[in-house]
């Protein structure tokens, strides 16, 4: 007959086991699109730099972001990121999107956000100096890096639309 001590060393081993095997069916179920654009304008996209890892920049650096929580899909993270933050989307630089719980990180460059703007996100870390272009990552699972991609003037735009709706 085993020991107490024993039998709950030896639970303790197959829990281990078990939440390691649920992490990497998680992990393997995760989806990361190639591309998301938005639908007005159309000339604004994401793509994606690396899956299974955060956006950084050439230095290595990680940048300040807003979050959202629960974006199912990474058009509605895009969406949210572009649309109700629409302000910021000049200095937004990509997104950091999470397939497996839906937290959507709009990354924006050093500087952008102050504790003001930090309102209108489920959660905002406003200190990290990540600058210009995404151009490196950093390993970490199911995070997608999405670089923006803007193809002409769209940035002008939507902000003059949304500055307007602001008067």
């Amino acid at each position: 007959m085993k020991s107490l001590a024993s039998r709950t060393a030896t639970a303790m081993v197959a829990a281990v086991i078990i939440i390691a095997t649920t992490a990497d069916r998680a992990h393997a179920s995760c989806s990361f699109p190639s591309t998301s654009h938005l639908s007005t304008p159309s000339n604004i996209k994401l793509t994606l730099i690396k899956s299974n890892s955060l956006c950084a920049d050439r230095s290595g650096k990680e940048y300040s972001y807003g979050g959202f929580d629960s974006q199912t899909t990474l058009d509605q993270c895009f969406n949210s990121c572009a649309v109700d933050k629409a302000l910021f989307l000049s200095r937004m630089v990509g997104v950091d999107w999470n397939c497996g719980t839906g937290a959507c990180d709009c990354l924006y460059e050093a500087f952008t956000l102050n504790n003001n703007d930090c309102k209108g996100f489920d959660r905002c870390h406003n200190v990290y100096m990540g600058s210009g272009q995404v151009e490196g990552s950093t390993a970490v699972n199911d995070i997608g890096c999405y670089k923006k991609v803007d193809n002409g003037n769209g940035f002008d735009r939507m902000e003059q639309s949304f500055l307007r709706g602001r008067e």
